[in-house]
């Protein structure tokens, strides 16, 4: 799994302005100008700086080197990172010799941090989280740190509120052989949050889970269900696949749908002796292969675990496209004059792309190594304009089916009304692609499409309402935090720990939605006033 670091485009997400006329707060206090600093308050301004920059990422050793460089000067300064950041001596962490090791950090620890006065009173009737789980490899080449497995659990307040956070992870020989051992505790504690709650601001609130948001590999690996390989692979409807040059495609578009109330009857059946088929004829749904501990806290295991866009649609079947388009024969198969013309179109739109791309345009010839957020911009914009009158005709209509839809579920503004239009496209889009590319197209990602309009409207909300793209920014962060292959969940554990001791800006949310952050005056400022940073 490649790490891609940029969040979706940022048409979405921009900043907006905020007023700067709340009601002062008593922890909100605002250094003064530096020249009227005293030097307590230069000195409190320099170690919660130092705490920041500490926890950013930067090697230790860079950290200890500064601080030695700064003691003889500013005496309050330390002289080690550990003592610096409070970085803890021991961590407590479930070791068992056949499972691995396992550390659970809570969600409630995460929620008395995290949750504040403002959200609750913005959302009193529903108050729940998004969770992903994921495998995460941290090393290509160490003989240490090779064939370790790391799986984080990660959650988000919903609706998006403050960053994704690190609710436990484990790490072992491959992937958790034990699911109870993985997920024991986070199943104990969702089930607790429902029933008793948390106490919060001299109060008891309750949360739930909202949505599971996890890839297609991690969403079938708790679920004990099966994966994109299975003939029952398919999460929405009971269509079976069949072995076609050594994948499994689904061909079937019109299936009944899977439903909560099959998929726990299915897991009950498998808790009870087994009966003989009536009839060797007789196909049996193999969709569900064991008993899932979040049975225990989850009774929606189908309508809670949701396809999302960043797997299915951008590194999915965008991908995928791209792949035939270059490495399989056939008429859409493009030549090395296409692919120029292509990569010549791609790299002249580079002046008239605004910044708000975090990507930019890259050569045509590398697609198959793009990052996901440079497949989407290529299926959602510039595809339209770059392949036309240079692909095959059939090609290029098809490739306009499934722009059209996946265009129109992103748009905040139009997925809920052309709702049953996108379905169609996209429907039509799988249908016609089995006739241009051949059924070894049709592969799990590619059938997936035809039940993702219905998802938008069970979550009421466009792709980047269920998005794993935060998620994956998050995973970027963890895998940072561990530095070589020698014990990567205590270096998780104590980085962790460090930024939780950090001191942290004081959010409150305004009037527009959008959260403000007093800061420390820019001394090149000239206009006298309170200073702030924005972000949605």
């Amino acid at each position: 799994m490649d790490i891609d670091s940029s969040t979706p485009s940022s048409e979405n997400s921009r900043a907006n302005g905020s007023d700067s006329d709340h009601a002062e707060d008593e922890q909100n206090v605002i250094l003064p100008a530096p020249g009227d600093m005293t030097d307590a308050q230069k000195e409190k301004y320099l170690l919660d700086n130092l705490k920041e920059w500490g926890c950013s990422g930067v090697t230790k050793s860079k950290v200890d080197d500064l601080l030695k460089r700064l003691n003889p000067v500013f005496r309050s300064v330390l002289r080690s990172y550990k003592t610096l950041l409070s970085t803890p001596r021991t961590v407590a962490i479930t070791s068992s010799a056949n499972c691995g090791e396992m550390w659970c950090r809570c969600i409630v620890v995460n929620l008395k941090s995290l949750v504040t006065e403002e959200y609750l009173e913005m959302n009193n009737n529903a108050r729940t989280l998004d969770i992903n789980t994921d495998g995460l490899p941290l090393f290509k080449n160490s003989s240490v740190g090779a064939g370790k497995g790391f799986w984080p659990i990660l959650g988000r307040l919903v609706p998006s509120y403050g960053s994704v956070f690190l609710i436990g992870a484990y790490c072992g020989l491959g992937d958790p052989k034990d699911l109870w051992f993985y997920l024991g505790d986070f199943v104990e504690e969702v089930a607790d949050l429902r029933q008793n709650g948390v106490d919060i601001i001299e109060r008891t609130f309750f949360f739930s889970i909202d949505k599971y948001i996890p890839d297609a590999k991690a969403r079938a690996f708790p679920k004990c269900s099966k994966c994109q390989r299975g003939y029952d692979c398919c999460e929405r409807c009971v269509g079976r696949g069949v072995d076609y040059l050594n994948r499994t495609v689904l061909l079937e578009t019109d299936e009944s749908l899977r439903t909560d109330e099959d998929f726990i009857e299915k897991a009950a059946d498998l808790m009870t002796p087994k009966h003989t088929a009536e009839s060797d004829n007789e196909q049996v749904d193999t969709h569900v292969v064991g008993v899932s501990p979040l049975l225990h806290c989850e009774q929606e295991m189908v309508t809670k675990f949701k396809l999302h866009g960043m797997h299915l649609i951008d590194k999915g079947v965008t991908r995928r496209i791209f792949q035939f388009w270059k490495q399989e024969p056939g008429p859409f198969k493009l030549s090395q004059n296409q692919i120029k013309q292509i990569s010549a179109r791609l790299l002249g739109l580079k002046g008239w792309f605004s910044n708000d791309f975090n990507r930019p345009q890259n050569d045509f010839e590398y697609v198959l190594k793009y990052k996901a957020t440079e497949l989407r911009r290529i299926a959602l914009y510039d595809g339209m304009l770059v392949f036309k009158d240079i692909v095959n005709v059939n090609v290029y209509q098809n490739f306009s089916l499934y722009h059209c839809g996946i265009f129109i579920l992103g748009s905040p503004k139009l997925f809920r009304t052309f709702n049953s239009e996108a379905e169609s496209f996209l429907k039509m889009f799988v249908e016609h692609s089995t006739q241009l590319y051949g059924i070894k197209l049709c592969v799990h990602n590619v059938h997936s499409l035809i039940h993702f309009a219905s998802e938008c409207l069970a979550v009421d909300g466009p792709v980047d309402a269920f998005s794993a793209y935060p998620f994956k920014n998050k995973l970027k962060g963890v895998k940072a935090a561990i530095k070589s292959g020698n014990r990567p969940l205590q270096q998780l554990i104590k980085r962790d720990a460090e930024v939780g001791n950090a001191p942290k800006p004081i959010m409150k949310t305004v009037k527009d939605g959008s959260v403000s952050i007093p800061h420390l005056n820019n001394p090149d400022e000239q206009m006298e006033g309170r200073q702030f940073k924005n972000f949605m």
